[in-house]
């Protein structure tokens, strides 16, 4: 919970009866860093962005990925999903859709969409969700938010990981004009998954 704009009281009940002979509790402070030079990156066209990075893998915030889920390209995460919920959280939600466009152009820029489905369907639904959200509908958006959906709903089933693709084919209907022909075959395949699924 949030104890003033610069500090979080973070608390967590473990309960794992097979690693611990009771339930515990652990509380801590955490507090937002007030140096004058602390930034978060968020994208590629930052300039001396690799130095600036370094500086918090440094600090611990980030580390760099083993394997990038891009080829070619470095990828870095954050440390904990702690700090990247409190980072995302200092992102006006106004401004959240539209990184999640960018991000979502920028995957395919990179080409081959096969590879990238679930990751754009994740950005394209986050964008559609905080543009609705600030009650601006945007049908090409709906449009790439419904493909990418349809997409990752058939890699995920072609990889038989039928309860992912049942759920990326429902957000897909979700969204989908009830007069779209399309309609019918995204049907058939939520059935096929969640039928495998069960």
């Amino acid at each position: 919970s949030m104890n003033g704009d610069n500090m979080l009281n973070y608390e967590a009940r473990i309960e794992d009866p097979k690693t611990f002979s009771r339930p515990w509790t652990i509380r801590m402070p955490l507090y937002r860093r007030l140096e004058p030079n602390v930034q978060l990156l968020e994208f590629k066209c930052v300039e001396f962005s690799e130095e600036l990075l370094y500086g918090l893998n440094r600090k611990e915030f980030v580390q760099r990925a083993r394997r990038s889920s891009v080829a070619g390209e470095a990828e870095y995460a954050f440390a904990h999903a702690l700090l990247r919920d409190v980072a995302y959280g200092q992102i006006p939600r106004a401004g959240r859709g539209e990184r999640h466009r960018r991000a979502a152009a920028w995957i395919e820029s990179l080409g081959r969409p096969e590879d990238h489905a679930e990751m754009l369907a994740h950005h394209y639904l986050r964008a559609l969700e905080y543009a609705r959200a600030a009650g601006r509908e945007d049908p090409a958006l709906a449009e790439r938010a419904r493909l990418a959906m349809r997409r990752a709903g058939g890699r995920t089933l072609a990889l038989a990981s039928y309860a992912a693709a049942a759920r990326y084919f429902s957000a897909a209907l979700e969204i989908w004009p009830e007069s779209d022909p399309d309609r019918v075959w995204l049907l058939v395949h939520a059935g096929r998954a969640s039928h495998a699924a069960d």
